[in-house]
């Protein structure tokens, strides 16, 4: 189904996105993510959603928890053109087996999606790549941006952000792991910015 051939209310979800799954407490995260979709469901009709998202720990247990999540027409999955198989779309998550989600648990999900999902909404990825990482150069050069800002709230100098630009001028952004598994690579305090709280006893930082 084409982006141009939808009709009516619709909304696009970001509910699945793997930083809003708690490894620490993962029925949690789920419960929000059913809530969430559920409201959506409710209130637009039509919920769009990224596929690879599909491909997550969070998606897995959710669809244990609601195994009729596509029984109807409410959830739309967005689909890249240049993939060809949910399977291709492993590469854009993190390692499923670091939430020990083993290789026979993995394709079990898969045939169960394919099973369940009658449509698709295909999608471009065009130059998006490159129109975030302007977006993201743009924000960090101007030292009086919001994020700027932050990361120097944070205890990164002027030359921490020079090399965080170098990065990002060089890293492949077509698949958002790359960045995540960036960012998983910088200080916490960088990582989850005015999320992180520091104990006024111990001075530890934590979220």
């Amino acid at each position: 189904m084409r982006a141009e051939d939808l009709r009516g209310p619709r909304i696009y979800s970001t509910d699945l996105l793997p930083s809003h799954f708690d490894a620490d407490d993962q029925a949690g995260s789920v419960d929000v993510a059913a809530r969430a979709l559920k409201v959506k469901i409710l209130t637009k009709g039509q919920v769009t959603l990224n596929s690879a998202y599909l491909l997550s720990p969070m998606a897995i247990l959710l669809l244990d928890r609601h195994p009729d999540l596509f029984a109807g027409p409410a959830i739309l999955p967005a689909f890249r053109e240049d993939k060809t198989a949910l399977a291709d779309l492993l590469t854009s998550n993190e390692d499923l087996t670091r939430h020990g989600f083993d290789t026979q648990r993995i394709d079990d999900h898969i045939a169960r999606l394919d099973g369940m999902i009658s449509q698709v909404m295909p999608w471009s990825l065009g130059n998006i790549d490159e129109r975030f990482r302007t977006l993201l150069v743009s924000g960090l050069e101007n030292g009086g941006s919001l994020v700027a800002r932050a990361l120097v709230e944070a205890g990164f100098a002027e030359g921490d952000i020079t090399n965080l630009i170098a990065d990002l001028r060089t890293m492949p952004l077509s698949e958002s792991i790359n960045l995540r598994t960036y960012i998983a690579g910088l200080p916490i305090a960088v990582q989850c910015g005015s999320a992180c709280k520091k104990d006024p006893v111990s001075g530890v930082i934590g979220v």
